[in-house]
């Protein structure tokens, strides 16, 4: 059986990337994978699966966590990666720990309460104190999502909701551009960590939009969005930022799996979601 950890418990993190200690200008990518029982039990946690995880090495790279808003389920945190990492073990890593869950009939998409959340490394952005161009990305990261929300309602599969709100309320986005030039995000965003992006912890920005998925092209498709979502914002300026579509952060760096993804859900500019958020990815 899978040994599942309490909630957010400690654990040593290894950084994974080009060097052998963390560069804090690297881009991590840390995930949360949540997933659970089709049938609504237990019985998926078998000696087998959890053999199984461990031999291909998806356990220890993914720890099984108990998480309370999930119903006979469990959420894999992973170590934080760079994309180039991640890609290296697509492959023989995550793509047949996946396949064993589904097998276990765990199940990430098709259960509404599953979401997958996306860390990146705050270092990326900023040299120690968060100084004033930190909070200029952030307000580049706010000002795309909220201008492309569609858009990224459909990337994600999924509409905002109480464990991932939208920044801004209906009244605020009536005048979005003259509001979002001037919003102090560093106030707007504190005291609430449910939010499609999450400022509350001390060493990452959460991504949590996205509906969970056991499917592994789309958990690459997703990886290689936020990770070309992170350094746009960090590139753009607040004019550029204004005027941005979703496809200048899919075409930023082309990746395979995302490509299809984009083509798979229609993904164009900021229209209404064509294709249906229940969807199978």
């Amino acid at each position: 059986m899978i040994e599942i950890s309490d909630y957010h418990h400690d654990r040593k993190i290894l950084f994974q990337g080009t060097h052998q200690t963390p560069e804090p200008r690297e881009l991590y990518l840390g995930t949360e994978v949540e997933c659970e029982s089709r049938d609504g039990d237990d019985y998926w946690n078998t000696d087998s699966l959890g053999s199984g995880l461990l031999e291909c090495g998806f356990i220890p790279l993914f720890d099984p966590t108990h998480d309370g808003s999930l119903n006979y389920g469990v959420e894999f945190v992973s170590y934080p990666l760079t994309l180039d990492k991640w890609m290296s073990v697509k492959e023989g890593v995550v793509k047949p720990g996946f396949s064993q869950l589904i097998d276990a009939e765990m199940r990430g998409h098709q259960n509404n309460d599953c979401g997958l959340h996306v860390h990146v490394s705050r270092s990326f952005f900023h040299h120690g104190n968060l100084d004033k161009r930190f909070w200029e990305i952030v307000g580049n990261m706010f000002i795309i999502m909220e201008q492309n929300w569609y858009a990224f309602a459909n990337f994600a599969r999924r509409e905002a909701n109480d464990y991932a709100k939208r920044i801004m309320s209906s009244a605020q986005r009536s005048q979005l551009k003259s509001r979002l030039k001037g919003l102090d995000y560093a106030t707007e965003t504190r005291g609430d960590r449910y939010r499609a992006i999450n400022l509350q912890r001390a060493a990452t920005i959460e991504f949590r939009l996205f509906r969970g998925t056991l499917n592994v092209n789309t958990y690459y498709a997703t990886l290689q969005f936020v990770d070309n979502f992170c350094r746009v914002a960090k590139a753009a300026s607040r004019e550029d930022a204004l005027e941005m579509d979703i496809m200048d952060i899919i075409n930023f760096r082309r990746y395979p799996e995302l490509t299809e993804y984009s083509e798979t859900r229609k993904l164009t500019t900021n229209n209404n979601p064509i294709v249906s958020m229940a969807t199978e990815e």
